[in-house]
């Protein structure tokens, strides 16, 4: 007798864990790329001298953090999913999407000091846009400081977004390596238990009282 065909909620289920892990890798990607096109566009405020630094700084950090991460995914996915850290993961998210938030928010307050200094050591008219435009790459109050803030805002979104898809490919790939050995043992213990109802009870057969053939 053939055993009915098992639903496909689960399939369902695994096939959506593989695409939103392939999406949150994919947005992990595009934003280890941003600061490039950022700053192409200008999408976020800062010296025009400073610009083109940022973007190739802020890239090429990005990038080679996300290809240790990737390089590193085994590791990464010991310490933080399995054994006793296992609930470390999503706490490691929130901070890194904290960390990230926050170098942006202390990125443009710096910036904001920084025109404002730069205004009063050089007796310049304090116009954000024409300090921005005309400021001299050595003359900048602060710049390593607006450096690493400006690249630690899309280092650690990237980050977030690379340990949220590692989480996700690590369930589904850890549910469906399950499932055949649960399926398996179901099927295994429904056939001992066909064979068993199948077979005799001779405990409670009489014994015959005819003597033993000679």
């Amino acid at each position: 007798m053939t055993e009915p065909n098992p639903p496909r909620q689960t399939d369902d289920v695994e096939e959506v864990g593989k695409s939103v892990a392939k999406y949150i890798a994919l947005l992990a990607v595009i934003t280890a790329s941003l600061p490039l096109p950022a700053a192409l566009l200008q999408a976020l405020p800062t010296y025009e001298s400073l610009r083109g630094f940022l973007s190739v700084f802020s890239t090429l950090a990005c990038q080679l953090t996300l290809a240790f991460i990737f390089f590193a995914r085994y590791s990464i996915l010991r310490r933080v999913f399995l054994g006793r850290h296992r609930s470390l993961g999503m706490s490691v998210v929130l901070i890194l999407s904290a960390a990230s938030l926050l170098c942006m928010f202390l990125y443009m307050s710096e910036l904001q000091h920084s025109v404002q200094r730069y205004a009063t050591l050089w007796d310049s008219e304090p116009s954000t846009p024409k300090i921005l435009a005309s400021a001299d790459l050595v003359a900048i109050p602060n710049r390593e400081l607006l450096i690493i803030l400006y690249t630690g805002a899309f280092l650690f979104a990237m980050a977030a977004f690379m340990i949220m898809a590692l989480q996700a490919h690590f369930r589904v790939d850890d549910r469906s390596k399950r499932l055949p050995t649960a399926k398996v043992s179901r099927q295994s213990t429904k056939r001992n238990q066909g064979v068993n109802e199948g077979q005799p009870n001779h405990s409670d057969e009489k014994p015959s009282d005819s003597p033993p053939s000679q």
